[in-house]
């Protein structure tokens, strides 16, 4: 990577800086100029921010639309690991509430002795917007390193075209006489592609998020102990959903069989440009079971589920069964899981 000073007709080669930056002051660089890295600004709300595991985010900021973007510093190369280290802030960050994240902020507010006294009037003033959006639905996910090798490169692009938000952006410095420079390249990731994404897209997965969101809330607090009576080991208990094509679409509860098999159950949205708006209520094995694929497949297991289109294939098990709407509603999505999750309960206390 070259920088040249054009002066008239003549060019002249800006050398590269030999000065060593630590991770301390590339950080504090970043933090007062977001905009190195998004082009515009960013609203900072966290610095070195602890994780619920013990590990340290090095920036947490939020977007205009209201999305967390994690920030992860290298000032020499990234090591390999740092893939699953970003994956690992990013998963804390999309099951943590939003009041956490309140908390966050204003803590980090505090810390630097700024006026904001609180996460919803930091993003008014510094987005010159009337309303706050809801914060966290979305994570992005971005590496900021002076250099990225093959290891972190391929991973990361393969993680990209499925829909996740990650981006690698290497830099470099640069020094003359009258002063020093910057310069970045996106690596993996185009901003300019994320950002237009419609409005009435965006619109209509945070809609969907908000509306699967309450679902979660209300089988938690209505079926969470039936689904523990069930003689199988419950993994955890309903979480939120999201898929490759960033639509939140569905709450979703794991168990193990009894030969190590995983197996769930889902209620959802599901959309497209074919089939339309449907509700989707899914029974599912997670891993490939011949045993279990038997056993759901029996003439007993075929009366219990006759009503779910049997769509397993690969030795795995799939029933689903659809309905179609015309717009989604929560009370809409509440009625259908209410009327299907019994009947799967059954199904489950059978197996």
């Amino acid at each position: 990577m070259n920088l040249l000073k054009i002066n008239n007709k003549s060019a002249e080669l800006v050398s590269i800086s030999d000065k060593n930056k630590s991770e301390q002051s590339l950080e504090e660089l970043v933090e007062k100029n977001p905009h190195i890295i998004f082009g515009h600004g960013l609203l900072i709300i966290g610095r070195q921010v602890k994780t619920d595991t013990g590990k340290i985010l090095d920036l947490l900021a939020v977007d205009k639309e209201g999305r967390l973007v994690v920030i992860e510093l290298k000032r020499g190369y990234a090591p390999r690991e740092i893939i699953a280290q970003i994956l690992d802030y990013s998963s804390w960050l999309s099951n943590i509430p939003e009041r956490r994240i309140e908390d966050i902020a204003k803590n980090y507010f505090q810390r630097i002795d700024s006026e904001n006294n609180s996460l919803f009037e930091a993003f008014i003033k510094f987005y010159g917007v009337v309303d706050c959006p809801e914060i966290g639905g979305e994570v992005i996910n971005i590496l900021f390193a002076k250099e990225f090798s093959e290891e972190v490169i391929n991973p990361a692009k393969y993680l990209y075209s499925y829909d996740l938000s990650i981006y690698c952006i290497r830099f470099e410095f640069f020094e003359s006489k009258v002063g020093e420079y910057m310069v970045t390249d996106n690596v993996v990731g185009d901003f300019d592609e994320y950002y237009s994404e419609s409005n009435d897209v965006r619109n209509d997965k945070n809609e969907n998020r908000s509306v699967v969101k309450q679902l979660v809330d209300y089988l938690q607090e209505n079926y969470s102990k039936d689904c523990s009576d069930v003689r199988f080991e419950k993994l955890f208990d309903f979480k939120l959903y999201q898929s490759r094509d960033g639509q939140w679409t569905c709450a979703y509860i794991d168990w193990v069989y009894d030969d190590g098999t995983r197996f769930a159950i889902e209620f959802g949205i599901q959309s497209s440009t074919e089939e339309g708006l449907n509700l989707y209520s899914y029974f599912q094995s997670r891993t490939k079971s011949d045993v279990f694929v038997k056993k759901t497949h029996s003439e007993e297991a075929k009366e219990l589920l006759k009503e779910y289109d049997d769509e397993s294939e690969n030795g795995k098990t799939y029933f689903g069964k659809y309905k179609k709407v015309q717009s989604i509603k929560f009370d809409v999505l509440k009625t259908f899981a209410d009327e299907e999750i019994p009947k799967l309960l059954k199904f489950i206390q059978w197996l």
